[in-house]
């Protein structure tokens, strides 16, 4: 069996190597190695992405300028060092050797994309392989388990769905069924007037079933946040802002948990506690926090807030690095993704008025957002799926960029943005202590 996928490996790298960025996607979301192949064979994945690497390195010369990849090295650098200097005795190169595969499919997948034509046949993959998924969720509800052995969750007696990996809990499947979203939006209205069109609404519809199904409270959070943008484009802002007001009072009605009446508060005030104690170790430890991976060494939970998490184990160096990456990527997106008289908050930016590059960007700025937004309330700090996202959206936008000036010979114009990210990064360090010390003066 290894034989055989070496040799296909191999295969591919000469032949195809934009499959292979496809399959490793299949690995990172549907996961068919922890159902279909025996116990230790995690070897493949780091097989597949290897092969992509290789692809990638004798393949065209690659633009490296882009200031994303060199602030999430920065951060990946950091991670050794929090552990080096936190005190706690941790391995260093266990945080390189975890966190090693997220940046390198992120390094292989911003650099390697060079149509649009590749990045939206992802797009619409990565909506098939959430499809799967919600089917898997949908068989799962209904009948305790599903085609992946991924078994329901009951908690005070509400069934909550899930996968496997890095969505096995309910709220981390949220947040991914959100940001494959927008990209199913995108292929209806792309294939308007087309049967297409109707079998990418209804991936939509069952996408939003199986996000009903995890009865997570981010997620639907997260649903208004994408859907407000979404309106924003075809009405006014505060037009956007009424709807989406009163869907989410709907939204809110159908997902009412019994724990939000009585064991739900309890687990609000776990995590607004872990928030708190994670801003104390910051202080405690500022520079480099208190090393990867070590927050429930004080805690008997993780941060539940991937901004905490990363404030409290990487310190302010790895928390602007990391924060910063995402502020300037999200950046460029929107600033990409605007008409030419920039942003206009109270009057409409219709869709059909974007060229196709601008069409692109918004749907990864708006994918990024909803999960981002999610991943306030989640430990999603160094979630391969999230740097996978986020490679993509490097993606689309330096493809945007080369088509908006043709003339501009690599990515590096774009680090003008870096200061502006980074002090926005280190500012919004005040803003979370500050809505942490509300949240503690109201909840008690």
């Amino acid at each position: 069996m290894l034989y055989l996928l070496v040799g296909i490996a191999l295969f591919l790298i000469v032949v195809a190597p934009q499959v292979l960025i496809a399959i490793n996607l299949l690995l990172v979301v549907v996961r068919p190695q922890e159902f279909m192949l025996p116990p230790g064979s995690g070897g493949v994945v780091m097989l597949m992405l290897g092969a992509a690497a290789v692809a990638w390195i004798i393949g065209k010369r690659k633009d490296l300028s882009y200031p994303q990849l060199t602030l999430l090295t920065g951060f990946f650098l950091v991670l050794p060092l929090s552990e080096i200097f936190s005190g706690n005795g941790g391995d260093a190169s266990t945080a390189l050797t975890e966190f090693f595969p997220a940046w390198l499919l992120f390094v292989v997948i911003s650099s390697s994309v060079e149509t649009l034509e590749q990045i939206r046949r992802y797009m619409y993959l990565l909506v098939v392989f959430a499809v799967l998924v919600a089917i898997h969720s949908i068989q799962q509800y209904f009948h305790d388990t599903a085609w992946a052995g991924a078994d329901i969750l009951i908690e005070n007696g509400v069934r909550r769905v899930r996968y496997l990996g890095i969505f096995h809990d309910p709220n981390d499947l949220a947040i991914f069924f959100i940001s494959a979203l927008p990209m199913a939006w995108y292929g209806a209205r792309r294939f308007r007037a087309s049967p297409l069109q109707y079998l990418f609404y209804a991936a939509a519809a069952v996408i939003v079933y199986a996000l009903y199904l995890t009865k997570s409270r981010g997620g639907m959070l997260s649903l208004g946040v994408i859907l407000l943008l979404m309106l924003w484009r075809h009405f006014d802002f505060v037009k956007a802002a009424v709807v989406t007001g009163i869907l989410a009072v709907i939204g809110a009605g159908l997902q009412l948990r019994k724990e939000s009446i009585g064991g739900g508060d309890q687990s609000s005030l776990d995590r607004i506690d872990g928030w708190a104690l994670g801003m104390e170790l910051f202080q405690s430890h500022p520079l480099f926090g208190v090393g990867y991976n070590h927050f429930m060494d004080y805690y008997f939970l993780t941060a539940h807030n991937s901004f905490v998490l990363a404030l409290s184990e990487t310190g302010i160096v790895g928390y602007v690095l990391w924060v910063s990456f995402f502020i300037a990527l999200m950046a460029l997106l929107l600033r990409t993704s605007l008409n030419g008289d920039g942003l206009k908050i109270l009057e409409a930016e219709p869709w059909d008025e974007l060229n196709e590059w601008q069409q692109i960007c918004w749907i990864f700025f708006l994918s990024l957002a909803g999960y981002l937004f999610g991943s306030f309330f989640l430990s999603q700090t160094y979630t391969i799926y999230l740097f996978l996202l986020a490679a993509f959206a490097t993606a689309a936008w330096a493809l945007a960029y080369r088509h908006d000036h043709p003339e501009m010979e690599d990515l590096s114009a774009a680090w003008s943005i870096v200061p502006m990210s980074m002090a926005a990064a280190a500012a919004s360090i005040v803003v979370l202590w500050l809505l942490i010390r509300l949240l503690v003066v109201i909840s008690y």
